[in-house]
């Protein structure tokens, strides 16, 4: 069953006498997931939020995509959305299963077949650079049933390429701005239109920009009333997470290594149980909570603190994900894990670091950061 309305059909054919409340009940109990020994496919998931469970290819085995989605398609699952996986992956699963691969933005969509067109969403990108975050947002809008209306190259560098598209964004119900560099765009939709605004911050940019760090806070800074901020290149789900990061920081220099240690280890664990992060959030975060913890406590200095968070998560951390992801997960996902998880764990830690660092500069330029030290250690 792929949504509420055929439960709610199947129902009212119990309250009709059309079939027996036996037969329902085993039809109910054979639905919520089934395992396939390396994945769990959740079959309720539309019922419970409305939409079917998105597979996220970074990570899994060509065999795993296709096992997945060929599960899913033998439930009756339609317009399955897979994410985030290579064209010679697509091949090996669009050999096993109905798709439509998108190669730009790395998206497939598995047994593909109607859906609906409603509302009005317009995809506005800065640059052509942003178009594959752009088209990855687009595409999962349309999968999901929504009209959607693209408005590519229209960043702030050329105001006038966007304000000749004015009636366009007046008509949209929601507008997904999608930008690198230093961010502009989003906050320069939100002041024109009088719906909801999703801002895109995108890892496009020159050495500042720190891996679209940098458009990330412009984003969380706009004065534009109505806007909301995903993650980084989160066309549909990121895996950077830098308040982690600075809490780690936050914990080092307030309560020491080893209390920065657990409440990594705790943060991890939950990411994981909610489904907001992997097995390699274990080692990325609590290397890097302990080893700036034991800089700080060594040094009692703020920068080679920040220092050691960065560190110790994307050197320490990433090189220990490899073997973390053999013993745990297989060979496939320890080669992706080695090559792919420094950069991100780069990326994550660093923006975690410059929030926790500019809140800690303040403090102790304060005189505020050591009563605070005193308060807790006692």
């Amino acid at each position: 069953m792929e949504n509420k309305q055929e439960i709610l059909e199947l129902l009212r054919r119990v309250a009709a006498g059309s079939v027996k409340p036996e037969d329902a009940l085993l039809h109910l109990k054979e639905e919520p997931f089934e395992d396939l020994g390396y994945a769990k496919v959740d079959f309720h998931r539309s019922v419970r939020q409305g939409t079917s469970e998105v597979i996220y290819g970074a990570g899994k085995t060509p065999e795993q995509i296709a096992g997945i989605a060929e599960a899913m398609g033998k439930r009756g699952c339609r317009n399955v959305l897979i994410t985030r996986f290579s064209q010679e992956a697509a091949e090996y699963v669009g050999a096993r299963v109905p798709l439509d691969y998108h190669s730009q933005p790395r998206v497939g969509i598995a047994f593909p077949g109607e859906r609906r067109s409603v509302g009005r969403i317009v995809v506005a990108t800065g640059g052509t650079s942003d178009l594959p975050v752009a088209e990855e947002a687009a595409l999962t809008a349309e999968v999901l049933g929504n009209r959607v209306e693209r408005l590519y190259d229209v960043g702030v560098a050329g105001l006038h390429r966007l304000l000749s598209h004015l009636d366009t964004l007046m008509r949209a119900r929601v507008v997904i701005a999608v930008a690198g560099m230093e961010g502009a765009l989003a906050s320069v939709i939100g002041g024109l239109v009088d719906c909801p605004v999703i801002a895109v911050p995108t890892s496009v940019g020159y050495g500042a920009s720190f891996g679209g760090l940098a458009a990330l806070l412009s984003m969380l800074n706009s004065c534009a009333s109505g806007c909301s901020v995903v993650n980084i290149d989160n066309g549909f789900g990121s895996k950077c997470a830098p308040v982690q990061h600075m809490v780690n920081i936050l914990c080092a220099v307030l309560l020491g290594p080893w209390y920065g240690v657990a409440v990594a280890f705790c943060a991890s664990l939950l990411r994981c149980l909610l489904g907001l992060g992997t097995l390699m959030a274990f080692p990325g975060s609590m290397f890097g909570a302990l080893l700036c913890g034991v800089v700080y406590w060594k040094v009692q200095k703020l920068l080679p603190t920040l220092i050691g968070e960065v560190f110790g998560t994307s050197v320490l951390g990433g090189l220990c994900a490899y073997p973390v992801a053999i013993l745990l997960m297989n060979q496939s996902a320890a080669e992706t894990a080695f090559y792919a998880y420094i950069v991100p764990f780069l990326v994550s830690t660093a923006g975690g670091a410059v929030i926790a660092g500019v809140l800690l500069f303040a403090l102790q330029k304060a005189s505020v950061l050591h009563k605070m030290q005193l308060q807790l250690s006692r």
